[in-house]
């Protein structure tokens, strides 16, 4: 559900809620309540000859109608002022999706007949030029909007960036591959048919990582630590009934903690002063700026339309801390959520979009190697770990899976942590790659203050009508 759509559905509530509170104040004058409160102000203004106790015992009365009249006023007042502010926030959103269409427009503009089609379309991802290339379904919204020729273009763009930034990545280093070569054979020869000893495969990886180095260095040799980490994480999963990978009741939270955030998190641990992956309920610092820079100063609190995700991976170059990938998990590794699923792969969308247009805003149309940022987004579903980068490509923001891979569950599994291991490492380099680039075209153009090139809008980006918080 969009942030307009949710604040009309809080609008239509807050609006039956009033006219309740009215309906029930009505009720209450004219009905028994309301006469017999009446009849007491009457009886103690006329009737000087009661005792006094009858006389207190009305007063009580009176008192208590006159307070449960007055809540009723207080309530219905209450949900008036709610119908205020949620009329406010829908039109200060629906200013702001225009706003932000109209920013989108000015700042990248081309000939590509495929915009038109994309801003012209009822879908929110896709008047925000994403494209999503991994659909499959033929009646998708977005693209049902194109022919299968045209779709095919817009997958070779997306290949074509793709295979010039993945060819330029350096290789995993020899000691990381020697270790996983050394446990991978361990994990071979305690494996008879279908059954692995964890107990021997244990043994061979709870060893020290370093024995065959000559000393052991932090920053040099810590993806050794971690290969070893994340196979300990494992192996401890598979020998515990109720692990997260073999318990259909485990939380979410559970699942992040045990196993997902040893792949993606821990990778980054010897380089978290440049880059570092945040984990938990993670605000998006683009979207709270965006919605910052388009509330009123009387809304600076709100929180509607805010995004958090699971993971935000926050790079810095210079002086400037700027987000570049973000990670959702949808659910435990058992439940099927579709329409979690769904919202989630949305927001990250989003967010990458966001994160990419703020990269290339703050940077001269002709920067050279402009086409090579990317941001990424890491989704979770169930065992399924799928990995996307986004590119933009003659004005249309492109997405596609470049990457994945499923969690182990079994012991047999255990032999393709290697691979696994491999795939996060090469994204921890793809990483470092952006980084490094990203200080070079910072530096040489000394882009990080206001002003610049033709192609940067001086409007704000505002706030887009997109998803809300987490949940």
């Amino acid at each position: 559900m969009t942030t307009v759509e949710n604040i009309k559905r809080q609008l239509e509530v807050a609006t039956t809620e009033y006219r309740r509170c009215v309906e029930e104040l009505k009720e209450f004058r004219k009905g028994e309540e309301g006469n017999r409160l009446s009849e007491l102000k009457k009886n103690l203004r006329e009737k000087e000859d009661v005792d006094e106790n009858q006389r207190k015992k009305w007063t009580e009365e009176k008192e208590d109608l006159e307070k449960e009249e007055k809540n009723l006023e207080v309530e219905k007042n209450e949900w008036k002022v709610q119908m205020q502010k949620l009329q406010n926030a829908l039109m200060e959103t629906n200013k702001t999706e225009f706003d932000y269409y109209q920013e989108l427009s000015l700042f990248e503009t081309s000939s590509n007949s495929a915009i038109g089609t994309l801003i012209n379309s009822e879908n929110a991802i896709a008047r925000y030029r994403i494209l999503f290339l991994p659909e499959d379904n033929i009646h998708s919204p977005i693209k049902s909007l194109f022919t299968n020729e045209e779709w095919s273009i817009m997958e070779s763009n997306w290949e074509k960036v793709e295979k010039r930034i993945a060819d330029s990545l350096p290789e995993i280093d020899e000691d990381v591959k020697l270790l996983l070569k050394k446990y991978s054979k361990g994990i071979k020869d305690a494996t008879i048919n279908c059954y692995v000893d964890l107990n021997k495969v244990e043994g061979i990886i709870c060893k020290n990582p370093f024995e065959d180095q000559h000393s052991y260095l932090f920053e040099r040799d810590y993806h050794l630590r971690w290969v070893q980490s994340v196979y300990n994480a494992f192996i401890l999963c598979l020998q515990r009934s109720f692990s997260p990978l073999f318990d259909p009741d485990a939380s979410e939270y559970a699942y992040k903690s045990q196993i997902i955030n040893y792949i993606w998190e821990a990778l980054f641990f010897d380089v978290n002063v440049i880059a570092m992956m945040k984990t938990g309920e993670v605000e998006n610092a683009d979207r709270k700026k965006q919605l910052d820079l388009s509330k009123n100063l009387d809304h600076l609190k709100s929180t509607i339309g805010n995004w958090h995700h699971d993971a935000v991976l926050v790079i810095k170059v210079g002086s400037m801390f700027v987000q570049v990938a973000f990670g959702e998990v949808i659910g435990n590794a058992f439940k099927r959520d579709d329409k979690k699923f769904n919202d989630d792969k949305e927001k990250m969308l989003k967010a990458m979009q966001l994160a990419l247009f703020n990269l290339r805003k703050s940077l001269p149309e002709k920067a050279p190697g402009l086409d090579d940022l990317e941001t990424f987004g890491l989704l979770v579903n169930r065992k399924e770990f799928l990995m996307y980068s986004m590119h933009w490509v003659d004005g249309i923001y492109l997405v596609d899976q470049f990457d994945g891979f499923t969690i182990p569950d079994t012991s047999l599994d255990l032999e393709n942590l290697s691979g696994i291991i491999k795939i996060m490492i090469n994204f921890k380099n793809r990483i470092m790659k952006l980084r490094a680039h990203m200080e070079v075209l910072y530096k040489s153009n000394q882009k990080f203050k206001r002003g610049g090139s033709r192609h940067i809008n001086d409007s704000i980006v505002y706030a887009s009508p997109l998803k809300g918080t987490k949940s």
